[in-house]
């Protein structure tokens, strides 16, 4: 048995964990903050996996998120982002499979501007759909898996969300901070 596969597969399993609490957190910071928790559990992951473009965009992704929770300004720090989003996709590029992270990424840093956990969950669904393939070809299994349950999760969300009497409904609307 290679318990350092095991090791290596478990530092992901507690990363999700906290992740998929995130989502149900009732403001954007508390899901920031617990992404942050996660985030530096998943750059350890990759990087002892070898899976380092997943490892830079995480790391990219913390840094990005810390500044979105230490101030009020998601937006602009969003805008400035970008073309860090071009020199990451430049430098990593080796296959087809290696933008995957980048373009989740994006997504995810521009959903997360948002105070609607509608647009943060969608973004979230599509988000996690590219790091399920990504992880499929660096050997993540447990990613895979736990990213599914998100996005089988987050379609949860949405579609009780669109019912009007539904108790979760309430819950996942923050158009009121």
């Amino acid at each position: 048995m290679n318990y350092y596969f095991l090791f290596v597969q478990g530092i992901d399993v507690v990363a999700w964990i906290i992740l998929f609490i995130s989502y149900y957190q009732k403001n954007t910071n508390k899901v920031l903050l617990f992404q942050l928790i996660s985030t530096t559990l998943f750059i350890f992951h990759y990087w002892l996996l070898g899976a380092y473009n997943g490892s830079f965009i995480c790391l990219f992704e913390l840094l990005r998120d810390y500044l979105y929770y230490r101030t009020d300004k998601d937006k602009p720090i969003f805008l400035l982002s970008i073309p860090f989003y071009g020199i990451l996709s430049y430098f990593s590029y080796h296959s087809l499979f290696d933008l995957f992270p980048v373009i989740s990424s994006f997504i995810d840093g521009y959903s997360l501007t948002s105070s609607n956990k509608f647009v943060v969950v969608i973004g979230g669904f599509f988000s996690y759909f590219l790091w399920i393939i990504y992880d499929f070809f660096v050997g993540s299994y447990t990613g895979m898996i736990t990213d599914s349950l998100i996005v089988i999760s987050n379609a949860c969300i949405l579609l009780f969300s669109k019912r009007e009497n539904s108790k979760l409904f309430n819950k996942i609307n923050m158009n009121k901070k």
